[in-house]
């Protein structure tokens, strides 16, 4: 009785094994089916000559890469000294003149270098002025408006 139970087993164990080749014979098959679709039907040489097209588009997509990189730095450094700061007040200095129609503008940097200008209006015409901003401060003595206006350029 026993070898008939194992002869059963051997029996289900071959059909299973039978049924898992069948099964992967399909996925070969269908895989097969796919690579033929890939290639098209051209040789080795064809697929050869798409690999390396495709690594001819990766090593120019890397050169270009490092270009962006260099032009992304290069641009940041022109950044810093780029205006990114202004300030603006009106006022009038002058009792015989009407409305705030004299200004300081400050123009600053990143590290709060630059400029500021006065444009002061009277009856007998416009003065404009200009004094250099470095570090938020000037070698000119500075009138309460270009302060004022300097103050308001580093606050924003």
């Amino acid at each position: 009785m026993p070898s008939i139970q194992l002869q059963i087993v051997f029996f289900v164990l071959s059909i299973i094994v039978t049924l898992a080749n069948i099964i992967l014979f399909a996925v070969v098959w269908r895989l097969r089916k796919r690579f033929q679709a890939f290639i098209n039907g051209g040789s080795v040489k064809d697929l050869e000559m798409i690999l390396m097209g495709q690594l001819q588009k990766i090593t120019q997509i890397d050169e270009d890469l490092l270009k962006l990189a260099k032009e992304k730095e290069l641009i940041q450094k022109m950044a810093v000294k780029s205006i990114q700061r202004v300030g603006m007040v009106r006022f009038n200095p002058f009792a015989n003149t009407g409305g705030d129609q004299s200004f300081c503008v400050a123009l600053l940097d990143h590290e709060n270098n630059g400029c500021v200008l006065t444009s002061l209006y009277s009856r007998d015409g416009i003065r404009v002025y200009g004094k250099p901003v470095e570090f938020g401060r000037s070698s000119y003595a500075l009138s309460e408006e270009e302060q004022s206006a300097i103050a308001k350029a580093i606050s924003n």
